[in-house]
C-alpha cells in the first residue's frame, strides 16, 4: 500500500477528511498524480485563455509535469502504467496546442512557435525544477523569462 498526501479521490470528502489516500500500488499513484497535474494544466488554460502571461504560467506547470513524469517513469513498461501515461501524454499534447493556439492568437507568441518548441521550453524548466537551490520560485520565474524572450525573438 502506497501513501501520498494529495487531495485526490473519487471519493473527494473522504480525503479532505483524513489529508491522506492509499493507493493500491506505485502505478496507481504515479497514474493519480499526472491526472492532477493534467486538471492544474487544463485550469491555467481556462483560467488564463486571454492573459498575455498564459505561456508562461503553463510552461511553468508543464515543467513541473514533465520533471515529475521524468523522475516516475523508471520502469515504466508497456503494462496499464504505460497505457495511462501514454493517454495523459495525448491530454497534455492537446491542452499545449490549445495553449499554444490561444498564445499566439493574443500575440504573446510568434506565430512560427511550434508545440516542438514548447515541448523543448518544458524540459528545459523541467531541468531547471530538478537542480533548484535557493529562492526556487524567483530561479523558475528567472528561467521563464530567459525561455519565453528566447521564444518571442523567434518570430
Amino acid at each position: 500500500m502506497h501513501r501520498c498526501h494529495l487531495e485526490i479521490s473519487a471519493d473527494h470528502r473522504k480525503a479532505a477528511l483524513t489529508g491522506a489516500i492509499h493507493f493500491s500500488d506505485r502505478d496507481a499513484m504515479i497514474v493519480a498524480v499526472l491526472e492532477r497535474r493534467l486538471d492544474e494544466l487544463k485550469a491555467v488554460v481556462s483560467d488564463l485563455s486571454d492573459e498575455p502571461r498564459l505561456f508562461e504560467e503553463f510552461i511553468k506547470q508543464y515543467g513541473g509535469v514533465a520533471a515529475f513524469h521524468a523522475k516516475a517513469s523508471i520502469g515504466i513498461g508497456s503494462g496499464s502504467l504505460g497505457q495511462a501515461v501514454s493517454r495523459l501524454r495525448s491530454e497534455a499534447d492537446d491542452v499545449m496546442h490549445h495553449m499554444l493556439s490561444r498564445a499566439i492568437a493574443s500575440n504573446a507568441l510568434p506565430g512560427d512557435v511550434t508545440t516542438e518548441d514548447v515541448q523543448l521550453a518544458a524540459r528545459m524548466i523541467a531541468g531547471v525544477a530538478a537542480y533548484l537551490d535557493g529562492d526556487q520560485d524567483e530561479m523558475l520565474d528567472r528561467a521563464m523569462r530567459i525561455i519565453a524572450s528566447g521564444l518571442r525573438s523567434l518570430g
